[in-house]
């Protein structure tokens, strides 16, 4: 556990060093911004509800939204507790203050995992614009200092196990309504 700690402090060390560009911090701050309370997702989830074509991947991309935010976010960080880094490293400035004071797993890491696994899966030929989305806004939160490599990565892995299930259920669902 001491070798994880030291190599996530290692990391945000480095991330910590890009703190003096000024534009830089700017855009990751506008980047991080669109995942707030999955704000981004949600709007894409909208605009695609709208069209008859695209309103099985809308529906999707909202049931693993939320189903990312029950695991995430109401359960997990309530059972972990891991404060984020500037609240047990006081070394640690962050460029932004979050609401909540715990970062394990990163709820924009897990959102966006969720919500762009379905997406890619469902509208394929978007699927790199949609990835490099949710791991800008991923990596945008370690830049910042609110969370740890570690809470990031399982953050992903989360949202990627939302994102299966949801499509599991989908597909077995489909396959229960084609046999009537």
């Amino acid at each position: 556990m001491a070798l994880i700690m030291g190599l996530d402090l290692g990391i945000l060390e480095i991330f910590k060093n890009f703190h003096q560009y000024e534009p830089l911090n700017d855009l990751v701050i506008a980047i991080t911004s669109l995942g707030n309370g999955g704000l981004i997702w949600m709007l894409i989830c909208g605009v695609l509800l709208i069209d008859k074509k695209t309103r099985s991947a809308g529906f999707l991309a909202l049931f693993a939204l939320i189903l990312s935010t029950l695991v995430g976010e109401v359960t997990l960080k309530h059972c972990f507790l891991r404060p984020r880094p500037f609240i047990t490293h006081t070394d640690i400035v962050p460029l932004i203050y979050p609401k909540g004071i715990y970062s394990f797993p990163s709820g924009h890491t897990t959102s966006s995992f969720a919500v762009a696994g379905v997406l890619s899966y469902m509208l394929s030929r978007h699927r790199t614009v949609i990835w490099v989305l949710a791991c800008l806004i991923s990596l945008s939160r370690v830049y910042l200092l609110v969370h740890y490599p570690t809470d990031i990565i399982f953050g992903a892995v989360i949202g990627g196990l939302c994102s299966i299930l949801t499509i599991k259920l989908y597909n077995r669902l489909n396959r229960s309504l084609s046999n009537k």
